[in-house]
């Protein structure tokens, strides 16, 4: 249908779908090397104390390289994810965002994850 020829080809399914879903179906096109986790705790990085959750882990050999944050507009204010976002950074990790109320289109989120992987 014409409007869809922005979508990649193999992405038409999720071109409407949540971030999540997205980021999923782009993981496992265009990332296949890597291992994703979802929901990791910074206390896998040796942190203590209340985080908040990264979205995305993205492991390569059992070693993190990226994490990946899904936030809403005010979540930067939140002090867990500053923690969170510290914690990355003290075991020389790069976290990412992504808004979950912006469109999100499938090419910015696989050039955006080519940046870093």
């Amino acid at each position: 249908a014409s409007g869809n020829s922005t979508v990649p080809a193999g992405y038409e399914s999720v071109q409407d779908a949540d971030v999540e879903d997205k980021l999923r179906a782009v993981f496992a096109k265009e990332f296949p090397q890597y291992e994703i986790k979802e929901n990791v705790s910074p206390v896998t990085l040796g942190g203590t104390g209340r985080f908040m959750d990264y979205s995305f882990g993205v492991y390569e050999n059992g070693e993190p390289k990226l994490f990946i944050m899904i936030i809403s507009s005010n979540t930067c204010a939140s002090k867990f994810y500053r923690w969170s976002k510290e914690q990355a950074e003290q075991a020389n990790v790069t976290m990412i965002n992504f808004v979950g109320a912006f469109e999100n289109k499938i090419d910015y989120i696989i050039n955006r994850l080519h940046q870093y992987l």
